[in-house]
């Protein structure tokens, strides 16, 4: 089994129907063969897909399932809807909702808790700071960058002004709770790629201070720390974020990163080895340090 965090079931019923792009199915499919839940949950789809393009009709819903299905959700408390109402946008048949069901009966979690998200020009900026050495944030692990194409600044301009004062409209408006969370770790992460590290990294405070079991929020204090070179506060936060149960291996390898850097390389040395068979960046950045560390002696 493996120890990465399983894929969001909507995800997987995208890859089944065949609307997820290579550069999201690649890292996918690379997770299906170290996990075996997410393979059954994907085969499960795969029949679910072919069964329902085969005959139709045998899936067509009652009249009245999604009119009972959207009253449930104008009902269900606000931190309870996010989930009724991506099940509504993704199961337009009973077959759909059938596979929904039965991604998540198998990997026992909700969508949308299997990994953070972020947007598409702030993960990628921020995927460039990690090629550059720097520490993963959570939500550009599966992001491709070509290996030419590094920081040249401490702000990137892709992320527009625009882009943060939306993010800043949207943490701001958000009700308490995890969408809050989520909402000002991605405000957050935009004020990082902006060059307002400072600023991000008193955002990230605030936000452990209501949930300090964020893993995401510990990870992005860290790599803040980091990136000012005060490794002694990124070893504490990732210690502390692994000592509060965030054990997935974004927290790890950013972990072990530092430790070698403070010369704990035996330490390291181990997170690397069992990192190094993944097929993406994870595993591409712990045979760098293997290498790193194997040239150093």
């Amino acid at each position: 089994m493996s120890s990465e965090p399983h894929v969001a079931p909507e995800d997987i019923a995208r890859l089944a129907e065949g609307g997820s792009p290579p550069e999201q199915a690649e890292p996918m499919l690379a997770h299906f063969s170290r996990c075996r839940s997410c393979m059954a949950a994907y085969a499960e789809a795969v029949r679910y897909r072919a069964a329902w393009l085969a005959e139709r009709k045998a899936f067509e819903p009652p009249g009245d399932v999604l009119a009972r299905a959207r009253g449930a959700v104008r009902h269900a408390t606000p931190a309870r809807r996010q989930w009724p109402r991506r099940l509504l946008r993704l199961a337009p048949t009973a077959a759909a909702v059938a596979l929904m069901v039965v991604l998540v009966v198998r990997l026992g979690r909700p969508p949308g808790t299997t990994r953070e998200s972020l947007p598409p020009p702030v993960a990628q900026a921020l995927a460039k700071r990690t090629l550059a050495g720097g520490l993963f944030v959570p939500g550009t692990e599966a992001v491709h960058v070509d290996a030419s194409d590094t920081l040249r600044g401490s702000a990137d301009q892709t992320v527009t002004s625009n882009l943060e004062d939306s993010l800043l409209k949207v943490y701001t408006q958000a009700q308490a709770g995890p969408s809050r969370e989520r909402a000002g770790y991605c405000f957050a992460s935009a004020l990082t790629v902006r060059g307002r590290e400072r600023d991000a990294l008193e955002l990230v405070g605030e936000l452990l201070k209501d949930n300090p079991r964020n893993c995401a929020c510990m990870s992005l204090a860290a790599h803040l720390e980091y990136q000012r070179s005060r490794l002694d506060l990124a070893e504490r936060q990732l210690s502390t974020a692994v000592a509060a149960g965030c054990r997935d291996d974004v927290t790890r390898i950013n972990l072990a990163i530092v430790q070698q850097a403070l010369g704990d390389t035996a330490e390291a040395r181990r997170t690397f080895v069992e990192l190094a068979n993944r097929v993406d960046a994870l595993g591409e950045r712990a045979r760098e340090e293997l290498g790193r560390s194997a040239a150093t002696h």
